[in-house]
């Protein structure tokens, strides 16, 4: 989702995949890859792309949920 908003996953800095992956798994509990959205991008974007980011999956929305959020209805 990130790739398709920004053009670049979050840290195109990073050469190899182990790196990127290493990077992600050290993301703490609701804390968001850094990344620059247009400034258009709206609250219910930003709201979604928060909920995707919940680590914990007893957390995290089902992807039936994640369909019903208001960013995509």
């Amino acid at each position: 989702m990130i790739e398709m908003l920004t053009g670049t996953h979050p840290w195109p800095r990073l050469n190899e995949n182990l790196q990127f992956f290493f990077k992600l798994i050290q993301l703490k509990e609701n804390q968001m890859p850094e990344f620059e959205l247009d400034e258009k991008a709206t609250d219910i974007l930003k709201d979604f792309l928060r909920l995707t980011f919940i680590i914990d999956y007893k957390n995290r929305p089902s992807a039936e949920q994640l369909l019903e959020h208001e960013y995509l209805n």
